[in-house]
């Protein structure tokens, strides 16, 4: 008994190459992964004490406090730094840096502060990247 045996491979060769674009077309989709690049962040430091974004702390009038503000947006370079520290009679502080001052991906800011009277004070820092993603970090500090 002969078998016609054409039909069956033609079969067998179709199937195989109904496999074989399945598998380049999954390669493909794999391989054109993005990478995930990370948004830039403010981490602040009041008094060596990491605080969270809408934090509020206490202070007695006189009290000498430190902050350091970290910024960060690797791997792309940042582009502005804001940080603002003010109540509403006084400004203690404010510092704008443009895309000109930085050639890194991150950047530091120390500052001291006395605080003299009465009242809220309100901290708002934030940053942007040369991508023009931001990150925006507020706390208050509430001085008795």
């Amino acid at each position: 008994m002969i078998l016609n045996n054409k039909k069956h491979n033609q079969m067998k060769k179709s199937n195989f190459a109904m496999c074989a674009v399945l598998i380049a077309f999954c390669v493909v989709f794999v391989s054109c992964k993005e990478d995930v690049v990370m948004p830039p962040q403010i981490y602040f430091y009041y008094d060596n004490v990491i605080k969270d974004n809408g934090d509020e702390v206490y202070a007695r009038v006189g009290d000498e406090v430190t902050i350091e503000v970290q910024y960060a947006a690797p791997p792309v370079n940042l582009k502005q730094i804001f940080l603002r520290v003010e109540s509403e009679d006084k400004r203690y502080s404010l510092s704008i840096t443009e895309s000109r001052d930085f050639s890194s991906s991150h950047h530091r800011i120390t500052e001291t502060f006395k605080f003299e009277d009465v009242g809220d004070v309100q901290i708002t820092a934030s940053v942007m990247d040369k991508q023009d993603r931001t990150d925006t970090f507020e706390m208050k500090v509430r001085v008795r």
